[in-house]
């Protein structure tokens, strides 16, 4: 399963380190996560003047990801985030929101209401139950994900045993080739 990682970067602060740390901690601890972050596949110097080529390269991985996992921590502003995030529930991408604003935000009370997202709230007075609540949520998906993918196995294996084509009453089967029938004689 291939999961993009939304967190803010251009506006990034000293603040988010304890959600980032806790989101990090479960991300590199769960298997058969395969992950994109873009603050990691991008390297910008200092004085390079904005692209939108960047943004638009983002939004094409967010379209072949199976999950999006955004990082939304107070306190930080982020357009690139809400971009992805937009995206991939257009492209019917499942979210998974971990943030600490949840009681203090208008747009995350309608992204929370979206079908296919999932918030999970961080907790700075307990990080660890936080974190655990991100694992079991991203264990959730990749079991859902592995039931999508046996389920499409299993229709393109059956669609590879499909009968030969039929006209009307007659099977239509490949004619042998000549040379076939004259050494059967």
């Amino acid at each position: 399963m291939i999961a993009y990682i939304a967190c803010p970067i251009d506006q990034a602060l000293e603040d988010q380190r304890q959600l980032t740390a806790s989101a990090d901690y479960v991300l590199d601890r769960t298997i058969n996560l395969v992950q994109f972050r873009p603050e990691h596949g991008w390297m910008i110097l200092p004085g390079t003047r904005p692209d939108p080529k960047l943004q638009q390269a983002n939004l094409r991985v967010v379209e072949s990801a199976d999950l999006l996992v955004a990082l939304l921590p107070s306190g930080v502003p982020t357009i690139g985030v809400t971009l992805e995030i937009t995206h991939a529930l257009a492209n019917r991408i499942p979210v998974v929101v971990y943030t600490d604003l949840l009681d203090h935000s208008w747009s995350l009370a309608w992204v929370a209401d979206q079908p296919g997202v999932e918030v999970v709230r961080f907790s700075h007075e307990d990080p660890e139950a936080s974190a655990s609540r991100l694992s079991q949520v991203l264990k959730d998906h990749q079991a859902q994900y592995a039931a999508r993918s046996n389920h499409d196995d299993l229709h393109s294996r059956h669609l590879s045993l499909t009968p030969p084509p039929v006209l009307g009453r007659f099977l239509i089967l490949p004619l042998p080739h000549p040379e076939d029938t004259e050494n059967s004689k």
